[in-house]
């Protein structure tokens, strides 16, 4: 509550920052597991604030007279202001007062991202601030899916949408849950959710969070990368990685369907699309593409990989790159099991030999762990009982459910340690 900002180790290295920063998330993060439902533990209820989206007022000189005196604008004649921490995207203004926060746009030509065309695609952008009050109010447009995040937890893991209305404006109310205390809230976005801003009331305070230690994360795949099949966008395997080795800037330009080897079309070709990674200057990269192409096997894609590799790191020689293995969901019985656990193999073999020239090059097996990720060939409406598939996945597809991306970001986050212990 009220934090203040996280310490900082003179001449820490990235390893060592993401060591110490996860270290401190590992109990105290928004994706911290309830092993009763394999989902967040959320807010106790006693703690909890009411979310009002009753409200009606007309613009922002209406809630003012309804007693919130002291405006946060999200933006200010189309300039966002320093009244918020963002993170999750890039902060763009919209209408000259709606600040939006999104990842990447997709292009078939693999030319336009954030450099020369406005970036539209988001995933969950979150806003992070401190306030004393009871009781305040949200801002944003109609139609818009938020979740709220109390001192770390979630409120609800269901989204809250606002009002029909343009703008409209829902009231976080803490009076029946503990009332006047210093709480660190962040909005989290859901899409394309527009947010005007805050209003208090006259004697509450109010400070926007302060990043002196934060690492931003680019998460470069595809479906699996962009939610699909989560039931809200932030429940996505990466944003839960992400709060596990508390990285607060998660960043996801990816694309469903796109791949290594996946033939010629340029919207699904990965190599076709390292500027949405270069573009979003992170300080760690993790490549999430492989499900999609492991069916033309490792010889047909590695040059396709080595393209990707190589675009990165001419743009940064020493970021830390880490390959994922084969998400396979074993959906299409052995056959696809084993072409997807040979394509691993290869591809582990491959990038763990080239490390050992480039000491910022990290492999996180999936299928060739010690303990497998994922087994089995059910879904939780065709129970196999032959492995953990029957309860993180609902479709025979590739895509895991909710349950099933909180489990693969933990595993990925242990993974990640794992590939980094003992690096200086």
């Amino acid at each position: 509550m009220g934090a203040l900002p996280p310490f900082s180790a003179g001449g820490e290295t990235i390893y060592g920052k993401l060591r110490r920063r996860a270290q401190v998330a590992r109990r105290a993060n928004p994706h911290a597991l309830d092993y009763a439902t394999g989902l967040p533990k959320l807010l106790p209820a006693a703690q909890a604030p009411t979310i009002d989206t009753s409200q009606t007022w007309a613009n922002a000189a209406a809630v003012v007279s309804a007693g919130y005196s002291q405006a946060y604008p999200a933006a200010t004649a189309g300039v966002v202001g320093p009244k918020f921490a963002y993170t999750g995207g890039w902060t763009t203004v919209y209408a000259s007062s709606y600040v939006r926060l999104p990842e990447v746009t997709i292009y078939p030509t693999g030319t336009g991202n954030a450099g020369s065309n406005p970036a539209i695609s988001a995933y969950c952008g979150r806003a992070h601030f401190t306030t004393d009050s009871p009781k305040f109010v949200i801002g944003g447009t109609n139609g818009g899916l938020m979740r709220v995040i109390v001192d770390g937890q979630y409120v609800s893991l269901a989204t809250t949408a606002f009002p029909a209305a343009t703008p409209s404006f829902v009231v976080l109310d803490f009076t029946a849950t503990g009332g006047r205390a210093s709480r660190d809230i962040i909005i989290e976005f859901q899409g394309v959710f527009n947010f005007l801003g805050l209003w208090f009331g006259p004697k509450d305070t109010y400070e926007p969070a302060v990043f002196t230690d934060s690492i931003r994360a680019a998460y470069f795949g595809d479906s699996i990368s962009t939610a699909s099949n989560a039931a809200v966008y932030g429940d996505f395997f990466c944003g839960v990685a992400s709060d596990i080795l508390g990285i607060q800037d998660t960043r996801s330009p990816s694309i469903g369907t796109t791949g290594y080897g996946v033939g010629t079309a340029s919207l699904y070709k990965a190599e076709e699309h390292v500027f949405d990674i270069i573009n979003q200057s992170p300080d760690i990269v993790f490549l999430t593409h492989n499900v999609n192409s492991f069916t033309f096997g490792w010889a047909a894609t590695q040059p396709y990989w080595q393209s990707v590799y190589g675009q990165i790191r001419n743009w940064r020689a020493s970021v830390p790159i880490f390959q994922i293995g084969v998400l396979n969901s074993a959906s299409s019985g052995e056959t696809n099991y084993a072409a997807a656990y040979a394509y691993e193999v290869a591809q582990k073999a491959y990038v763990t030999a080239l490390a050992a020239s480039d000491p910022n090059l990290f492999y996180v097996p999936v299928m060739t762990d010690l303990s497998p990720w994922i087994v089995g060939t059910g879904n939780t409406a065709s129970l196999k009982n032959d492995g953990n598939r029957d309860i993180f996945y609902d479709q025979g597809g590739p895509h895991p459910n909710t349950a099933g991306h909180q489990y693969v970001g933990m595993r990925f986050a242990k993974g990640v340690l794992a590939a980094i212990a003992g690096k200086a």
